[in-house]
């Protein structure tokens, strides 16, 4: 089943830096290979120089011998002789359908996924078909026709969507002719083999065997294809749901000159039409039964477009991840003390936790479907390496100190409470992210309310910040370099046209999405700005302490008894003095009353515009205090606790 093959991936030329990524190792290795080749003729002609010199009376026997060694080597490696039709079908092909002139496919409302197997009740009258085929010979049935199976996919349109269509199908190749005649879905019927004889008997030409020999002749491969799709020990249409309608399909491939060896990787990625490997046929899809007709075009599957997609859209999660990274740092370096990291809503880090998880699962599930084609198995393989670095290293250590902040005495009554504490929080993330799973896959149907849940990530931390009146708790690059990259993959998909793996792209929802982030991360730029609560009319909060409100006179200067470096203070006194001072300090100065910062320990202006008074009549400058006041909420002269500012 080809699964990244659709015909509208578009044509052509890739660009040619993603080309040569591509194709780069296997260049290398041409390069090898040419080189030890070089290397052996030129040993080899060493060899009969040396000979030709060296040799008396039996010299000419010798060079004799080698030449007819030579001679058979080049004769036993020879090309095979081409052929008008390929001798090989084993590859994938797509193109498109539509319905045949005075016909129509019975449309209709979609039903259920899992009950619309190839009942055709499709919206559009044409869309994407692919076909995957290999042919094997068979002696029973000659050596003019093949034994085929292989797998037709058509979908409703140009795009995927839950109304495609795979048949499962088996026929025969008239090798000489290139006639491709299949029958399907053959998994849940018993006279598959009697429909695949009468088609063939409708062709044109000579047909010797009779109908017990031939159904004997495929009897194994169609046993053997049911036991590899439905299992061994089913029962023949065991299945709830069976086909409405009986499919026969024909396809002329047209005429070229093809070799009779399997294609190499390379052959099979040129798109050129004079490549010996370029396969193009055209046929039709009937139903007897339904009374429909499609005609259906196809040609060898462009995988080096594809190839090009992938990997440019990997270095797409490639270049978001090490933003992510980037930023996430940063923000971790803000936020590394308890107080810092208290401020900051655990529920949002783990909803991206979360979302980066899906990410590498269903990369890593790209990767594994696309093994056979090891450039996109690597592809993707780093993209999931990359999202799986991301939300198990780092996202899940900030996850901990978040949750090391809130509940302190967790961490702090030995090993078996920090065990105690760790169990919850790996338990609490996997559970949700296995129940995540399992809605995902039950609510197929409601993917947006599912996406837009997801990409909700920052309204925990607008809440939080609203109810617990935090100021600052997130970097304003982190809110941005998260919103802006964590939105590129789901954009790519809803946005593009031309996504490497064809789904139909929704504009409004992308739209919708975008402005969805945008929103969340403007609150968030907002009360960075203005406050936590910034946004709430001030009559329906509570009265709030003014950090700028006027002194008539600063606090009297207090010396502190203890040890005040470990906070063991036992007594508060006043220190008898001048409670301020004037313009360096002269006697009967008039200006502005200034005192000293214990902060940075210069002079702060009683009254001026950038200076803090705390509750306890403590001024300090503002940029100072706003400093101390992230790392711990409490007065640096007197230690008492700060209200939010």
């Amino acid at each position: 089943m080809p699964i990244f093959g659709n015909g509208a991936l578009g044509g052509g030329n890739p660009p040619y830096f993603a080309a040569n990524v591509a194709a780069g190792p296997r260049l290398i290795f041409a390069l090898l290979v040419a080189l030890l080749v070089a290397n052996m003729t030129r040993a080899k002609f060493q060899t009969l120089s040396t000979v030709h010199s060296n040799s008396g009376v039996g010299r000419s026997s010798k060079v004799d011998r080698v030449m007819s060694e030579y001679a058979q080597n080049r004769t036993a490696h020879a090309p095979p002789p081409e052929s008008t039709y390929p001798l090989n079908l084993k590859r994938d092909y797509d193109g498109s359908w539509s319905v045949a002139v005075n016909d129509t496919f019975p449309f209709g409302e979609a039903p259920d996924p899992e009950f619309a197997k190839q009942d055709l009740l499709f919206e559009n009258p044409d869309g994407f078909a692919s076909l995957n085929a290999e042919n094997h010979p068979r002696e029973k049935l000659g050596s003019d026709m093949h034994y085929v199976d292989g797998e037709i996919i058509l979908r409703d349109g140009a795009y995927r969507t839950f109304r495609d269509v795979l048949i499962k199908v088996i026929g025969v190749y008239k090798v000489h002719e290139g006639i491709i005649m299949l029958v399907g879905d053959f998994l849940y019927e018993d006279n598959a083999l009697h429909r695949l004889y009468e088609l063939v008997s409708e062709q044109k030409g000579s047909w010797k065997l009779s109908e017990e020999a031939f159904a004997d002749a495929l009897a194994a491969d169609l046993e053997r294809q049911r036991d590899h799709y439905l299992g061994r020990g089913s029962k023949l249409g065991s299945h709830p749901v069976q086909s409405k309608c009986d499919f026969e399909a024909v396809f002329y491939i047209a005429p070229g000159h093809f070799s009779g060896t399997t294609p190499s990787p390379r052959e099979l990625a040129s798109h050129e039409g004079n490549n010996s490997e370029y396969i193009k046929m055209n046929g039709n899809i009937t139903s007897k039964q339904c009374g429909t007709s499609a005609e259906i075009e196809l040609a060898t599957f462009d995988r080096e477009t594809l190839f090009v997609k992938a990997i440019n859209y990997t270095l797409l999660v490639t270049f978001v991840a090490f933003t992510q990274v980037l930023v996430l740092i940063r923000q971790m370096e803000m936020t590394s003390t308890p107080a810092g990291a208290n401020r900051v809503s655990l529920l949002s880090v783990g909803l991206q936790t979360v979302s980066d998880s899906y990410l590498f699962l269903a990369h890593l599930t790209m990767g594994m479907f696309a093994q056979r084609f090891s450039t996109l198995f690597n592809a993707f393989a780093i993209a999931a390496f990359f999202k799986f670095i991301i939300f198990s290293i780092f996202e899940m250590r900030y996850m901990l100190m978040i949750w090391k902040a809130r509940r302190p005495s967790g961490f702090s009554g030995g090993w078996d409470a920090m065990r105690r504490e760790l169990s919850i929080l790996y338990s609490r993330f996997y559970g949700s992210l296995l129940f995540g799973l399992i809605m995902l896959y039950r609510l197929q149907k409601y993917m947006r309310v599912f996406v837009f849940a997801l990409y909700s990530f920052w309204v925990p931390q607008i809440f939080l910040s609203i109810i617990e009146d935090h100021r600052r708790p997130l970097h304003p690059l982190y809110i941005v370099g998260m919103s802006a990259t964590r939105l590129a993959i789901p954009l790519y998909f809803l946005c593009c046209p031309r996504n490497f793996l064809h789904v139909r792209p929704q504009y409004m929802t992308g739209n919708w999405l975008m402005a969805w982030v945008a929103f969340q991360a403007s609150i968030l730029l907002l009360q960075h700005r203005y406050g936590a609560r910034c946004l709430i009319p001030k009559r329906f909060l509570p009265e709030k302490y003014d950090y700028y409100r006027m002194l008539t006179e600063p606090a009297p200067q207090v010396e502190r008894l203890g040890d005040v470096e470990s906070g063991n203070l036992d007594e508060v006194v006043p220190v008898p003095g001048n409670h301020y001072r004037g313009k360096k300090g002269s006697i009967g100065y008039t200006g502005p009353r200034l005192v000293d910062c214990v902060i940075c320990m210069t002079s702060v202006s009683l009254n001026g515009p950038n200076r803090m008074a705390t509750p306890c009549e403590h001024v300090f400058h503002e940029d100072c205090l706003q400093q101390w006041m992230d790392e711990k909420m409490e007065c640096p002269t007197c230690r008492r606790l700060l209200p939010p500012p």
